[in-house]
């Protein structure tokens, strides 16, 4: 006795037919431009993607390569050698 039962589709139906030609005409144009801004945006990401991706690259910095040494001999004949080899090695270390 008090159980009832409503259809929903019949509202649905009834909904869409009380529409007028105008209306119809204005929720197709709001569906194109929604449908247009979701282009937009999906194309926004990728291009914010992209550019990430170049930013991370462009502040990588690479190091150079160390310039080669050469070793001192570590055979000195006489003492002014080597206090010229000494004077050097302290050079290179102070620069």
């Amino acid at each position: 006795m008090f159980h009832s039962h409503v259809s929903v589709e019949k509202v649905k139906y009834n909904f869409k037919k009380a529409l007028n030609r105008k209306e119809h005409a204005h929720i197709v144009a709001l569906r194109k431009a929604q449908a247009s801004i979701d282009i937009a945006i999906e194309k926004q990401e990728i291009k914010d993607q992209q550019d990430e991706e170049e930013n991370l690259l462009s502040k990588v910095k690479v190091r150079p390569k160390t310039p080669p040494y050469k070793e001192i001999g570590l055979r000195m004949e006489t003492e002014d050698e080597f206090e010229r080899q000494d004077k050097k090695q302290r050079a290179i270390i102070l620069i």
